[in-house]
């Protein structure tokens, strides 16, 4: 098995994963892979990132100029 560090947890999640291990009677460790794997076994997992971009023309120096002050005053 693999080790896996996890940095700057905010407090707020680490109390909700404490006290749900302890609901569990599980170690936080335990906690947390049964949350991952529950998590990814049923699809609820979603990425954040749009669409990748689709577009008609070359994205160039020109390109990207015009989207940085596409919707700007």
């Amino acid at each position: 098995m693999s080790d896996i560090l996890i940095k700057k947890v905010p407090s707020a999640l680490h109390n909700k994963i404490k006290n749900r291990a302890k609901k569990h009677h599980r170690s936080m460790n335990k906690e947390i892979i049964n949350i991952l794997e529950t998590v990814l076994q049923n699809g609820e997992y979603t990425s954040e990132f749009p669409p990748p971009l689709s577009v008609s023309e070359p994205i160039d120096d020109a390109f990207i100029n015009r989207a940085k002050r596409s919707g700007r005053s």
